[in-house]
């Protein structure tokens, strides 16, 4: 398949997600318009489109289920990344902003969990869907990493980046009104990863072999 093609495969799913994103209603930005509204579109959505491109353009190949795989990741993260950050206002990207909300939830106790294990007595049902979601949420991270990137074929490596991927997303949504952040969100993440790369470990995606880029990529 020419590269185009490839490039279609790797870009057209997150594009497609990403306008239909943009065309539904957002409560966040009733009253914006204009500059106002675009900037904030940009600011919450640039950063994940620029990752997707530069990545897509230093790791393309000619395999096709890899290609499909790597397209999955890209709307793996979009869809994380809308459930649990998007949509920030544009006057709250601002280290201002978010230390006085992390300030302010610390001082009342109020959208922010710091006791460790905390969720399991407010819900004490596992199956709970509190529990199970933000389990499952970075479960297929610890299957993507290992699958598309070699580095990452090592347990440490891939539970330390979802770690950190799990920390990010808290800290950030301090800029949210409507997400807490909970020390348990991150122990469930970080778990569910750890389950995702145990089940790479398998070997149910041997298929999913490492090759290399196309060549002029």
């Amino acid at each position: 398949m020419k590269k185009s093609g490839l490039y279609a495969i790797l870009l057209l799913p997150v594009l497609l997600l990403t306008a239909g994103f943009i065309r539904s209603s957002h409560p966040e930005l009733a009253g914006l318009r204009g500059i106002k509204r675009t900037g904030t579109y940009m600011a919450n959505l640039l950063p994940l489109l620029l990752f997707v491109l530069f990545d897509a353009r230093r790791h393309i190949t000619s395999d096709l289920l890899k290609t499909f795989a790597r397209s999955g990741y890209y709307c793996y993260l979009f869809m994380v990344l809308k459930l649990t950050l998007f949509l920030v206002p544009l006057k709250r990207f601002s280290f201002s902003y978010w230390k006085h909300h992390l300030d302010d939830r610390m001082h009342h106790s109020q959208g922010m969990n710091t006791t460790l294990f905390r969720i399991f007595h407010d819900y004490r049902d596992l199956w709970n869907e509190q529990i199970v979601g933000n389990f499952i949420m970075l479960l297929p991270l610890g299957i993507f990493l290992p699958v598309l990137y070699p580095a990452f074929n090592n347990f440490f490596k891939t539970i330390a980046t979802a770690f950190l991927f799990s920390v990010s997303i808290e800290l950030l949504q301090v800029l949210t009104d409507h997400r807490a952040t909970d020390i348990d969100d991150v122990l469930l993440n970080t778990s569910g990863a750890i389950a995702g790369f145990l089940l790479f470990k398998t070997g149910l995606f041997n298929r999913f072999s490492h090759r290399p880029v196309l060549a002029g990529a």
